[in-house]
């Protein structure tokens, strides 16, 4: 849905309004009842994600503001999905997304530190460094109590080769929060974002593969093989054999003369 009928426009502002004003106490607008709140957000959502309403996203946006408190129990990670969309198209609204998501970060819960990751992903530079500035506000992240899981460390493992280099910079900083070794076990989950459907993604992705077999050398067999089975796989995605030959590609200067010859063989006999 790109834009609103007139009649729809109408009716939505007027929930807004009663969402806001049914939230009023004495000292001005509060939160409402979590339940009124949830059911309230799936129109929130798809207000902040398709229109183009300038009026309507600022009091969406409002209604959001109420209900950022760390000590609510919401969806924080969906509402932080829709500040992600946002912020991609609204881009000069950046100061009041970020001070949200701050907010946000700071009553999530590790089970939804994952979901929230994937603000690292997205297409926009712009919101791939609000996600990472706020991810130091993560009471998990912040008192270092994260357990050790390779979708959050190839998550952030990609953010530290975010073609941004200030994103770069940032994503350091959250992997000592993280504080956990970069394991093989990542390899798995980032040949999963060497078939994502956005170019900087399997850049990134190429270049974090990489990094954790130059970390882990006696892991570079195996990759390869996970390499060419993937790759004979996607015989039908281009996108992803593009992203599988990035990745080969970055392996490239760490191939010794034992693999070069397998390397070699595969690319001129199964790669064309």
């Amino acid at each position: 849905v790109s834009e609103f009928p007139a009649p729809v426009l109408h009716s939505l502002h007027g929930i807004f309004k009663a969402c806001h004003v049914g939230g009023v106490g004495l000292k001005g607008p509060k939160a409402l009842p979590i339940s009124s709140f949830n059911f309230c957000f799936r129109i929130l959502h798809v207000a902040l994600v398709s229109s183009t309403d300038a009026e309507m996203q600022d009091s969406a946006m409002s209604v959001l503001k109420l209900h950022a408190d760390p000590a609510l129990e919401v969806a924080r990670a969906q509402m932080l999905h829709a500040l992600y969309s946002y912020l991609q198209r609204m881009p000069g609204r950046i100061e009041k997304v970020r001070t949200l998501m701050e907010q946000l970060c700071a009553g999530l819960q590790s089970e939804e530190l994952e979901s929230a990751l994937q603000g690292l992903i997205n297409t926009s530079p712009l919101v791939r460094g609000a996600t990472l500035s706020a991810l130091p506000h993560v009471p998990a992240l912040a008192n270092g109590s994260v357990a050790q899981d390779a979708s959050i460390a190839s998550l952030l493992l990609l953010a530290k080769h975010d073609s941004n280099q200030e994103n770069a910079e940032i994503a350091l900083q959250v992997l000592e929060l993280y504080g956990h070794d970069i394991g093989e076990d990542t390899t798995p989950c980032i040949l999963e974002y060497l078939a994502d459907r956005h170019e900087n993604v399997r850049v990134s992705a190429s270049a974090a593969l990489a990094e954790v077999v130059e970390r882990h050398p006696t892991h570079l067999q195996g990759t390869l093989t996970q390499i060419f089975t993937a790759y004979i796989t996607a015989s039908k995605n281009v996108q992803h054999r593009e992203g599988l030959a990035l990745g080969l590609g970055a392996l490239g200067p760490m191939l010794t003369e034992r693999e070069l010859p397998v390397v070699t063989t595969f690319l001129t006999t199964r790669a064309f």
